[in-house]
């Protein structure tokens, strides 16, 4: 994994946004597995005006839903599936069949399962977009002595069951539908923005460069074409 850093969040969300239009004009029919939360928001913001502008650029872009919390919002729907729908498909005009994503309302074993063969008919991820929360985890991918290579049911530690996208959600879920470790090592390319200085204590845990499951993060310095970014608030002294 490569660290770059930059002077704010909007230095590195724009960097984020040329990333992804350049493997579209390489690839139009791009799989990107983009993650919720306020970590990457700024840099969807920025593609949708892109996308404004470029329509056609964004004609075939596939998307796939990272995770999503088993609970709704106040509109019945998953409250990831709410966030996606306003920040990436609405914005770039995604339709259903390019477009894999979690439903709340089904059996949840059956919906991971069902992520998996539509995942693997489509193939590896192109450019996964992530996160990491306070505890380290990607994703739902929580700290722990294993961690599933596929899409499954994950039981949520307590700092992901305060998450703010749950603010207005029906109920706090205590499990969650996530993608597996396997799945996002296998994308040919991971973007993981850090900004803000609350993310300034897993930042430099990320920097101490020791893998373990128990810091789901830090796997990804396995992965040769990992890129976390930065920013001086998270990057802190």
């Amino acid at each position: 994994m490569q660290l770059l850093s930059f002077s704010d969040n909007e230095q590195l969300s724009r960097w984020i946004v040329r990333r992804l239009v350049k493997a579209l004009e390489n690839k139009p029919d791009l799989i990107v597995c983009p993650a919720s939360g306020n970590s990457p928001l700024q840099a969807y913001q920025l593609l949708a005006e892109e996308a404004a502008e470029r329509p056609g650029l964004f004609r075939h872009i596939r998307i796939v839903q990272l995770d999503e919390f088993l609970t709704s919002g106040k509109d019945g729907h998953g409250v990831g599936q709410a966030y996606m729908q306003k920040y990436i498909l609405e914005p770039l005009k995604v339709d259903a069949g390019r477009y894999l994503g979690f439903d709340v309302h089904n059996d949840p074993e059956k919906e991971a399962k069902k992520m998996r063969e539509r995942l693997l008919s489509w193939g590896n991820i192109d450019v996964s977009i992530l996160g990491v929360g306070l505890n380290g985890h990607l994703g739902l991918l929580e700290p722990a002595d294993e961690l599933p290579l596929h899409t499954h049911v994950a039981t949520l530690a307590p700092s992901s069951r305060e998450h703010h996208m749950l603010r207005e959600a029906t109920e706090k879920p205590q499990r969650g539908i996530t993608l597996g470790i396997g799945d996002l090592m296998h994308a040919r390319e991971v973007l993981l923005p850090v900004n803000g200085a609350h993310k300034q204590k897993v930042l430099t845990m990320l920097m101490e460069k020791r893998v373990s499951t128990q810091f789901p993060a830090s796997l990804l310095w396995l992965h040769p074409g990992a890129v976390c970014a930065a920013d001086r608030r998270a990057l802190g002294k």
